[in-house]
């Protein structure tokens, strides 16, 4: 934590008390422009509704001024409106499978917010994900296509190549993802769905039979998903999920278990990590021998520096949009330029699917490549721009993003070698 920025430190703190109020002494001497700065760095990382809940049930409860208050309790109503309409559109799914006699695995958020935040504002989320054997797929997707859910790669694609498939909601909601496999393309790695699914748990949610993953799958699953993310996409809530995951099953989670499974499907360094940076940055201990039996021989403070570049270092990025962009500027070679624009101009199909889901229609391909083109001079030409003309604030954001992607690209290539 030493070579954090202040505005991050200051974050780490309030997190850090959330799981123990033991932790919140500085917070009590914080000034008001102190808590405007947890604020402002709270929203980006989507995480004021469980701090403002935490800061809530403290015993010995912190003073803060209205204008703070109203701040958190304002970001937590518009927290709780999203999160019902996800809580339904959940429950709705699972109701309909149950109809259809389909069992269901219900992943990460949705179980986290159901089952140990028990409160769908609290962990805010962008889709639902469910795991489903193999053999059901086309159960699965006849039913949603035939409830106002639109196919965005389908089980009867010849060429699809991912592990789940996508349906976007026609009504008010968000994308599920139905999950058949548990594989990451970018990290090469692979866990055993068919004996997760074996060990899930029943449960009840919203009066609809599930399954959760079991505790030990739980930790691994969450790690091996963090992992994938490079601790990008709000790393930091990913890692209050983790060590809300333990708070929650602490007296019922067989350690010895997630160290074998972990080493059975070579994910070591995988768990390992995220588990140890919850530990040094939220103070969430597991025992001692996970960490003792997980290490890796390699393992040094210039990989946490990765890990904290990811889950720090790419706040003001929402100021120039787009890391492709800042490598394209930063880059001297012709060639890597050109990748960079071909790739940006013409990307993989399922970057298309998801973007343009409306308008997909495998072989008019071309009209999709045209509005690819219109969108980013719409969204970065101005960016552009400004980085033409030297502007000095966004030259800087600009060589920091280019450090950044550097260190995400030597992470990747570390967690790839358990």
């Amino acid at each position: 934590m030493t070579n954090l920025k202040k505005p991050d430190k200051l974050l780490v703190t309030v997190l850090r008390s959330c799981f123990d109020e033991g932790q919140a002494a500085d917070l009590r001497q914080l000034d008001l422009s102190g808590w405007h700065v947890i604020l402002n760095n709270a929203i980006i990382q989507s995480l004021t509704p469980f701090i403002w809940r935490s800061l809530k049930s403290f015993e010995n409860p912190i003073d803060l001024s209205e204008e703070i208050r109203s701040r958190f309790v304002k970001a937590s109503m518009e927290a709780s409106g999203r999160g019902v309409v996800i809580q339904n559109q959940l429950y709705e799914l699972l109701k309909l499978l149950n109809e259809c006699n389909i069992p269901v695995v219900v992943l990460k958020g949705c179980h986290l917010a159901e089952n140990v935040y028990h409160d769908f504002s609290v962990r805010p989320m962008q889709d639902i994900d469910i795991l489903i054997k193999k053999d059901d797929a086309e159960a699965v997707e006849n039913a949603l296509v035939n409830n106002d859910y639109t196919p965005i790669n389908s089980v009867n694609d010849e060429d699809i190549k991912e592990t789940h498939y996508t349906y976007m909601p026609v009504k008010q909601g968000v994308p599920l993802e139905v999950h058949t496999f548990l594989h990451t393309h970018k990290l090469d790695k692979t866990l055993d769905a068919d004996k997760i699914r074996s060990r899930a748990e029943p449960v009840l949610i919203g009066g609809n039979n599930a399954y959760a993953l079991a505790p030990e799958d739980l930790i691994i699953y969450h790690c091996f998903h963090i992992s994938y993310h490079l601790f990008l996409n709000l790393g930091l809530r990913a890692l209050c999920d983790l060590g809300m995951i333990i708070r929650h099953y602490e007296n019922r989670i067989n350690w010895q278990l997630v160290i074998d499974r972990a080493r059975e499907w070579q994910v070591a360094n995988i768990v390992f990590l995220p588990l140890d940076t919850a530990r040094r940055l939220l103070n969430v201990q597991a025992p001692d021998e996970v960490y003792r039996e997980l290490r890796p021989m390699d393992f040094n403070p210039g990989i946490e520096e990765w890990v904290y570049a990811q889950l720090f270092g790419g706040l003001d990025m929402r100021r120039m949009k787009s890391s492709n962009l800042a490598e394209f500027w930063n880059t001297r070679s012709i060639t890597k330029k050109v990748s960079i624009l071909i790739k940006a101009v013409f990307p993989a199909d399922e970057i298309l699917k998801n973007k343009y889901y409306r308008e997909y229609k495998g072989k008019w391909k071309f009209r999709l490549y045209l509005l690819r083109l219109r969108d980013l001079i719409k969204h970065h030409s101005k960016t552009f721009w400004r980085l033409l003309i030297h502007d000095k604030s966004l030259l800087e954001i600009s060589e920091h993003e280019a450090r950044r992607n550097k260190a995400q690209s030597a992470l990747q290539d570390w967690l790839k070698n358990t």
